[in-house]
């Protein structure tokens, strides 16, 4: 977004890609993790909600293994019929951990280490985040970041909207200010949860006169995922 919107400003644009065009969330990110989640919501029919939509079968086997070894910290996964042995890689070594169930929640680190920042001078927060201002500029005039190294909201449409006000900026214009607290997000639980601005307690400690409304969840078709 950021190069489709210098360019329709006349700027002359290069992209650099490490290893495939598209970057994270085409290749590594957004679109794989919903071929999990499909992956996650299949097994829950077939396991959970079988006779529900007609369906029977005998000897049902799921290999979880699959899309828990892509994570590059587990060397290996073993599904038993009473448990899931993984064996995980530490600073001490090869680790074997039994649990009943295996839940992938890996969290976000900004991958800056090996950009070279600290020869520009650009500051860096303890987390390793690059710090910009409203305009996406860091603190070394040139130099800009948005999306996910900035640690601000680590969405697609949060870092195409900064990559448009970047853009923007660069090419001279007053771009808007974004605010990321009222930014949606999602959460890919079951069922699944949109949420934006504050929540009831943010609210409470802001000064919010807070009216909170509830609605049964049975009329909306999301009941008959």
């Amino acid at each position: 977004m950021a190069a489709i919107r210098a360019a329709q400003l006349g700027q002359k644009v290069a992209i650099i890609e490490k290893e495939f065009l598209g970057g994270v969330c085409l290749n590594f990110g957004c679109i794989p993790s919903k071929s999990l989640l499909k992956n996650a919501d299949l097994a829950q029919t077939l396991t959970k909600k079988a006779k529900t939509f007609g369906i029977s079968f005998d000897n049902l086997q799921l290999d979880y293994s699959a899309a828990v070894k892509r994570s590059r910290q587990v060397s290996k996964v073993e599904t038993l019929s009473s448990a899931v042995n993984v064996t995980v890689e530490g600073p001490a070594g090869e680790e074997l951990l039994s649990t009943d169930q295996v839940l992938l929640a890996t969290s976000f680190i900004p991958n800056t280490d090996s950009l070279g920042l600290e020869h520009t001078g650009v500051i860096i927060d303890r987390r390793g985040f690059v710090e910009v201002d409203d305009r996406m500029a860091t603190n070394v005039p040139g130099i800009w970041a948005i999306g996910d190294v900035t640690g601000k909201l680590m969405l697609a449409h949060a870092g195409m909207a900064m990559g448009t006000v970047c853009a923007e900026a660069i090419a001279g214009k007053s771009p808007e200010i974004l605010n990321y607290q009222n930014m949606p997000k999602a959460t890919y639980c079951h069922p699944q949860v949109a949420s934006f601005g504050h929540t009831e307690e943010q609210a409470q400690n802001a000064g919010y006169d807070v009216v909170t409304g509830k609605f049964n969840f049975r009329p909306t078709e999301k009941l008959l995922d």
